[in-house]
């Protein structure tokens, strides 16, 4: 460990007597800065303020005043550091003065501190001020401040402090002209357009939040999965489509896209491209579904049976015994075994409605109408496939008991007829 902070303290002592030379006019106890920085990278402050104070009494350095400075306020002795930098006006050693004043909640004497100490027309002026009045929740003064500090240097970290300010205050649009006036005159800068696909959230302004996204996939391609996902969610399928097609994304995306469509004919297009693909069993069944939506022929149903059947024996789930044996009853195809198949789904699933419909309209084929109403009269799901089917169901049921009702009165009836025997 004793290794290892030595070899900690040799690069910060590289680094900081690098910087040093322009400062200094006497030479540097390089033993001493190397405690002064090792202690103070282990937090250990009563050490580095002992040796800072003593580099900068040897030295005079402007340097080590500011590194005793700074320690004094990390080590939370703030009426010292207020008591040592009195007088003093160098903008590093003011910094940690207001500094200071924040954790100590004198706003009176931070302020008296940046009116008294600095160049009004100074933009650390501004930058202090801004930052007194944003640490205090009073964003509408931080704007002001701010925007003068942007004036006179418009950097990026000026621009993105100012579009906080303007952004707590709800001036989106205001935000929004620092923000685009930058990127036209510099490019999309990733935290710079972070922040303005942020307004764009807050505004519901999904175009141009796509827009943004599409930009910023140049620093991430996740930007564009972003973009996609914008345009599906407010429905702009077209564009949706468009890029996909421009950023060469997989045609499972497409897929996506037409689901939400609607588009069964295209599903079914791209469902077959994919497993042909991928063999995935998952597009072999969006395949069949969308098929059967697409083209309802007694035709394409005997061409799609194999395929389920072999989705039907490999999965086994309730889904497939009732789609393969609902097939196999509607179309009249064999509904004795359809029947059979939409049992073993009820057995998975016995309280599924759709199941149980399935199974009503297998027995109405097979003319049990009476079973079939018995079974499909404790549906109560609203649903026009189920009403349909009740209500011819119900028909058949009627004829039935009407039929054995006038059968029975002709059998026990007094005036039936006498058959003669030979």
């Amino acid at each position: 460990m004793k290794s290892l902070k030595f070899v900690v303290g040799a690069i910060l002592l590289l680094v900081f007597t690098g910087c040093l030379q322009p400062d200094l006019n006497k030479r540097v106890d390089d033993e001493r800065l190397m405690k002064a920085l090792v202690c103070e990278n282990d937090m250990d402050y009563n050490c580095s303020l002992s040796e800072y104070k003593k580099l900068y009494e040897e030295t005079n350095s402007k340097i080590f005043l500011e590194r005793y400075v700074k320690n004094l306020f990390l080590a939370k002795k703030y009426q010292e550091l207020l008591n040592f930098t009195k007088n003093m006006r160098d903008e590093e050693i003011i910094k940690y003065r207001i500094f200071t004043f924040l954790e100590l909640k004198k706003i009176n004497e931070k302020k008296k501190e940046l009116l008294t100490k600095l160049n009004k027309k100074d933009k650390f002026f501004y930058r202090m001020m801004s930052y007194i009045y944003f640490q205090n929740k009073q964003y509408k003064k931080a704007a002001l401040f701010l925007k003068s500090l942007y004036a006179l240097e418009p950097s990026k970290k000026n621009l993105l402090i100012l579009s906080d300010a303007l952004i707590k205050l709800e001036k989106y649009n205001e935000a929004l002209a620092y923000l685009q006036t930058y990127v036209k005159q510099n490019g999309c800068d990733y935290e710079v357009c972070l922040k303005m696909s942020f307004i764009y959230q807050e505004t519901y302004d999904y175009d141009n939040l796509a827009k943004i996204y599409e930009q910023m996939a140049k620093f991430n391609s996740i930007f564009t999965l972003k973009a996609l996902s914008v345009y599906i969610e407010a429905e702009k399928y077209k564009k949706a489509l468009q890029l996909i097609k421009k950023n060469h994304l997989s045609k499972s995306y497409e897929l996506i896209i037409y689901e939400k469509m609607g588009d069964y004919k295209k599903i079914a297009e791209i469902s077959k491209e994919l497993f042909k693909k991928t063999k995935d069993d998952n597009f072999l069944l969006k395949y069949i579904y969308a098929s059967l939506d697409v083209d309802k022929s007694k035709k394409n149903v005997l061409k799609l049976l194999p395929d389920i059947k072999k989705l039907m024996l490999k999965y086994k789930t309730a889904s497939l015994y009732n789609l393969y044996g609902y097939l196999l009853i509607d179309y009249d195809i064999n509904p004795k075994k359809g029947i059979k198949f939409v049992k073993k789904a009820l057995k998975k699933e016995p309280k599924n409605w759709a199941y149980l419909d399935s199974l009503a309209w297998g027995y109405y084929k097979i003319k049990n109408c009476k079973k079939a109403y018995k079974i499909i009269s404790k549906i109560e799901k609203e649903d026009v496939e189920v009403e349909k089917h009740k209500k011819m169901i119900k028909e058949c049921y009627d004829i039935t008991k009407n039929h054995s009702k006038n059968k029975r009165k002709f059998t026990t009836s007094k005036h039936r007829p006498i058959i003669k025997s030979r």
